[in-house]
């Protein structure tokens, strides 16, 4: 047999440090049209300055690298020339005008930042027309927090970049302008470039956490670097041990290192294997153009590959870092098989099986040090339904991603999955071990709801997944599932150390309209809000898990439906003060089937939301099941339950298998995992309400947080008020139904204020319920208009009144003694000191009204106001 071998390659021996994709592209280019089709790369690395292209010429190529693993084709360019300035070095990248990030001797080198470890919050939204959540291209800043930024030139702020966090997206932001916040001295708002965020800021947090990247003053730990634009110069502080005048300093030069596609669903490349070689050094710059990676349908050539000057802010997607690049792509493709390569140092993805792939895998690779995630599999607009005829045949299933380690990951974009697949079908992503990343660790599906999708027949089996988020992103899974998914499965897998910042850190998530899964012989432990959780979905079976030890609670369900799930044959073991359900609300009997399960608490007696066993069992479920200890090491050993029909699990035959079982003991021998660290949850500041409508449409829902159909809540016009929302209590509803609600906090001591103008008519009923935490109703200041009445006496119906309640806030002395008042505005019509409910009553965050008239009566409400005033403690 006939192959490209050495010395065809001795070429590069002598120039490997100049080495151009043009030469090595030659060369695959000549194995290609060979008859033997094959190539096999020396024992070195090949410095590339574009990416290798691969199209339907090169169909049946087997691209090797030499047996002794070390062949390594680089994206990196070394900086060399560094100088020592104060405590910092410095060294001149002539012509560059943007690094993503620096690596020290192999090591990623982080971009300066403040605060290192903690975060700032924005201070308040920018109100924009239409967006509940405010602009998507600025906030509100406290001017403490950002100090550094009101001291900078023009020049200066074009270096810098805000990273913000909203529950579980990052947002890369460029500096457009500062400017003073009028409403409030010692505030500023910061303009962000175009796009900006892909929704809008305060959409997903009304505590927006953010922080500030990439200056000079923000070097403050060794391996901490800072670029200048403006004079192509990087700044690094070294690590201790570390010899700039020898080190090896490489910075990526571009996103995406191979790049292979057909020219259509009729021209597909074909038949490529990929083995044994290291990929290193991949960008994820801004000055891109970024489209391609939302899985628009335009084909792509090595010009969208490039930097483009033309731009200067990121795209930032909505879930998963989308937008990210990928550093090995392949799209239009069938049958490409990557086995036993290394993939490390990029910024964005490793590795994309896209846009209308077949049959392909990814088998027995090493993913590390990746900026977003590991492998992505489909593309994110190609979803059933679609009313794009364009994307017709470019979907992708029957994939494998197999016997793979993905860790390090999210080090750029923390939004990255571990193994990202969209809308696939007949795919297998198993025998892998994922850990030490910030979000998800496999995420399938990606359509949001019950409707028809292609991702069907797919298999998420013994994968290893452990140590994700360290309480930094929210709303994450172990194992992620997204819309209808017809005969899939979710079976022996070991999930553990999954963490998040706010809510939702789960083992296993059946996130919205996940259907159709069989979730069995998982063994998850150590998930903060829960084993299993599901947000909404149906008809998905989760039997035979072993769920153990989440802090919060174990099992959770989001949004009550019929036949959400059936949970049989199940052991779930936890200690207090963590509870069974989350919220401690136990899913209806309609929603959840439980049966043949075994429950213990080892700090205390198991309750099933407020219920014991008896009272549970009396209510028709668990009618079979059982509250006993049960010898955890016997059931990871394999014993059985025949009482309740559980069969055994092999934790062990998760993860990697083979020769890859070695090499993941040897990363594990001594990987410094980072530490989980808890922050704060939202700021100091108090959150306060004024809402007056001018930012909603008018005939629409307002923004405020309302739980009907749209036609009971309307803005209007009001010749006195300008704008009010008008809401229809129609009949048929529940008695709480519909409901309106703002979130709000005091920071210290203070008189809480609630104030609202309303306009009653004749049956207007409802009534007003100040909470601490979900749930509560009841328990703390509240108020009922009945029939357009207080307490009996009849009130002004077609005029506006106004109601004002005053709270003590974390007064120690109030006793729960607050005041109410309602005034036409001429006079006082109600004033009363009332007892809160619950005495000691001190605080609140959560204010509804709810309307429980159910008779069609309409209430308008206007110049909503929730605040608080400091009490001095003199």
């Amino acid at each position: 047999m006939k192959s490209f071998l050495l010395p065809i390659l001795t070429l590069f021996v002598f120039a490997c440090a100049n080495s151009r994709a043009d030469d090595l592209s030659e060369l695959i280019d000549a194995a290609a049209a060979s008859g033997e089709k094959k190539i096999v790369l020396e024992n070195r690395t090949y410095f590339i300055d574009s990416p290798i292209l691969l199209d339907v010429k090169h169909n049946g190529l087997c691209l090797e690298g030499a047996s002794g693993g070390g062949t390594v084709i680089s994206c990196g360019k070394r900086i060399e020339g560094w100088e020592k300035s104060g405590g910092l070095w410095r060294a001149r990248v002539e012509g560059e005008s943007f690094i993503s990030s620096l690596y020290v001797n192999g090591v990623r080198a982080s971009t300066a930042r403040t605060p290192n470890n903690d975060f700032f919050f924005a201070a308040y939204k920018v109100p924009e027309i239409g967006s509940s959540g405010g602009s998507r291209t600025a906030f509100v800043a406290d001017n403490k927090d950002i100090e550094p930024l009101l001291k900078m030139s023009v020049e200066e702020l074009a270096n810098v970049r805000i990273l913000v966090y909203p529950a579980w997206i990052q947002h890369t932001l460029a500096i457009e302008k500062l400017e003073p916040y009028a409403k409030e001295p010692g505030c500023t708002v910061i303009h962000f470039k175009k796009p900006g965020a892909s929704s809008p800021l305060f959409r997903w947090a009304n505590a927006l956490r953010f922080r500030i990247l990439n200056y000079a003053g923000a070097i403050d730990r060794g391996g901490e670097f800072f670029f200048d634009k403006s004079s192509s110069t990087v700044w690094y502080k070294p690590r201790k041990g570390e010899n700039m005048k020898t080190a090896k300093v490489f910075y990526p030069l571009f996103d995406t290192a191979l790049y292979g596609a057909g020219e259509s669903v009729n021209s597909r490349i074909r038949d490529i294997s990929i083995k044994n070689i290291t990929f290193e050094y991949g960008s994820y710059r801004p000055d891109v153009e970024s489209s391609r990676y939302s899985g628009e349908v335009p084909a792509f050539g090595v010009a969208d590959i490039m930097k483009s000057p033309d731009a200067d802010s990121w795209k930032n997607s909505s879930q998963g870092a989308t937008c990210a690049p990928a550093f090995l792509r392949f799209e239009f493709a069938e049958n490409i098989n990557i086995s036993g390569c290394k993939i490390r140092h990029t910024d964005g993805y490793a590795l994309e099986l896209g846009k209308s792939v077949w049959n392909s895998s990814v088998k027995e690779c090493e993913i590390f040090d990746t900026g977003a995630g590991g492998v992505r599999l489909g593309v994110p607009a190609v979803a059933k339904p679609s009313d794009n005829p364009k994307l017709d045949g470019l979907t992708s299933g029957g994939l494998i991603v197999s016997d793979n380690i993905i860790c390090k990951y999210g080090r750029w974009h923390k939004s990255g999955v571990g193994v990202m697949a969209f809308d696939v079908a007949d795919t297998q992503i198993v025998n892998n071990d994922i850990f030490d990343g910030y979000y998800s660790g496999i995420s399938v599906g990606w359509v949001w709801g019950g409707g028809p999708t292609h991702t069907k027949n797919n298999k998420i089996n013994y994968n290893r997944i452990h140590d994700l988020s360290y309480a930094f992103m929210n709303d994450l899974g172990g194992i992620y599932t997204l819309g209808t998914s017809p005969n899939s499965e979710i079976i022996g897998n070991v999930i553990y150390g999954i963490n998040c910042h706010r809510y939702g850190g789960w083992g296993i998530y059946n996130d919205e309209g996940s259907r159709g899964f069989l979730i069995s012989k998982n063994y998850v432990s150590d998930a903060q809000e829960g084993g299993y959780f599901m947000h909404y979905g149906s008809e998905c079976k989760v039997e035979n898990n072993l769920l153990c030890n989440s802090s919060d609670f174990q099992i959770g369900l989001g949004r009550q439906g019929k036949n959400s799930f059936s949970f049989e044959r199940n052991i779930v073991l936890y200690s207090s003060p963590a509870i069974l359900f989350r919220l401690n609300t136990p899913p209806n009997p309609d929603s959840v089937r439980f049966d043949k399960n075994i429950y213990f608490n080892r700090g205390g007696e198991v309750v099933f939301g407020g219920m014991t066993f008896a009272q549970w069992q009396a209510s028709g479920r668990d009618k079979n099941s059982f509250v006993e200890p049960v010898d955890i090491g016997a059931i990871l050993g394999g014993a059985a339950v025949e009482k309740i029909g559980f069969e055994p699990i092999n934790p062990s035959a998760a993860g990697v298998r083979g020769g890859m079982k070695k090499r993941l003991a040897e990363i594990l021998e001594n990987y410094n995992f980072p530490k989980v660290r808890r922050t704060p949850i939202e700021s100091s500041r108090p959150i306060t309400v004024m809402d007056n409508f001018e930012y909603d449409r008018l005939g629409k829902p307002p923004f405020a947080d309302v739980t009907a159909r749209g036609d009971k809540f309307e803005v209007i016009e009001d010749p006195q008020t300008k704008r009010a929302m008008r809401v229809t209590d129609l009949p048929a509803e529940p008695a709480w139904m519909p409901y309106f609600f703002y979130n709000c906090k005091a920071s210290k001591k203070s008189l809480g204020i609630v104030e609202f103008k309303m306009k009653l008519s004749k049956n207007s009923t409802f009534y007003v319920d100040v909470r601490k935490g979900e749930g509560n109703s009841g328990k703390g200041p509240n108020f009922a208009i009945i029939k357009a009445s207080f307490e009996g006496a009849a009130l002004p119906v077609g005029k506006w009144l106004t109601a004002r309640m005053e709270i003590p806030v974390l007064d120690s002395d109030s006793k729960g003694i607050y005041s109410l008042s309602i005034s036409d505005g001429a006079a006082e019509l109600v004033r009363q000191a009332r007892n809160t409910p619950q005495p000691d009553f001190d605080d609140f965050n959560w204010v509804g009204i709810v309307m429980t008239g159910n008779e069609g009566a309409v209430t308008d409400f206007a110049d909503i106001k929730i605040y608080f005033n400091e009490v001095s403690d003199n």
